[in-house]
């Protein structure tokens, strides 16, 4: 990651709450790559008679399996040296601890969730630096769902896919298709509204299954969109139908 006119930086969101490592307090970020590898879950299982390993990490989800992986965000600042410990503190105060979602400027229509800590805190003469280590989810997730319009200001026009749905009246029936782009399958929520009927049926073609809906939510873990393949879905009845997913991304 390239720093950008000494500005680029990151976004952390503390619940409701919105900081940006140099407009709110002027930290350069210093490092080129802060994002670290996923660490991949494996299980190997030696067998009598049989001189490989038998691996079977995909067993259980047939897909593999991520535990996390660590982002770390090298900082530093010109400063009065009376301030320094002023200004840990308050950045300190305002994400120590805090579970957030980390955005970098060169990718704002995601975000990344886990843990942050403040460490390494360090001066010399009117020099501050600090680091910023968060343990995070293995994907990072699209900023808006299905069911949320991305600003255009988020939006990299060469990758992102608008995947903004709304709710969708079905009218004896309907298809609806969402097209792949992530490396990780998602299982949507269906709600169902307004139902005409005592149910409303869908056909997905992968799985090539049929499904029963009901009001209220659905979900069925099989069904997971936006993975390697395009996913159509086609509705049978009368009702009021909102696909909620959010996208992730490796």
């Amino acid at each position: 990651m390239a720093v950008i006119q000494n500005k680029f930086g990151a976004t952390i969101i503390v619940g409701s709450t919105s900081y940006h490592t140099y407009r709110t307090w002027g930290l350069i970020m210093t490092s080129q790559d802060p994002i670290g590898d996923p660490e991949l879950e494996t299980s190997y299982l030696q067998v009598m008679g049989r001189s490989n390993l038998l691996d079977w990490s995909e067993a259980l989800t047939g897909g593999p399996v991520f535990k996390g992986r660590q982002i770390t965000m090298d900082f530093a600042m010109q400063t009065e040296p009376v301030l320094w410990s002023t200004i840990v503190s308050e950045i300190r105060n305002s994400i120590e601890g805090r579970q957030v979602k980390i955005i970098f400027d060169d990718d704002p229509s995601h975000y990344w969730l886990g843990r942050i800590q403040v460490k390494d805190t360090d001066r010399l003469t009117r020099l501050g630096k600090m680091q910023m280590s968060a343990y995070c989810d293995a994907y990072k997730k699209e900023r808006a769902s299905s069911q949320e319009k991305l600003k255009w200001d988020d939006m990299n026009f060469l990758t992102d896919v608008l995947r903004y749905l709304g709710t969708i009246q079905i009218t004896e029936s309907g298809t609806v298709t969402i097209p792949r782009g992530d490396s990780n399958g998602v299982v949507p929520t269906i709600t169902v509204t307004e139902l005409g009927g005592s149910s409303l049926t869908m056909h997905s073609n992968r799985p090539n299954k049929n499904y029963t809906l009901i009001s209220g939510k659905n979900r069925f873990p099989e069904l997971k969109v936006c993975g390697d393949y395009d996913v159509t879905l086609t509705f049978s009845g009368d009702a009021k139908v909102a696909i909620d997913y959010r996208g992730e991304s490796l």
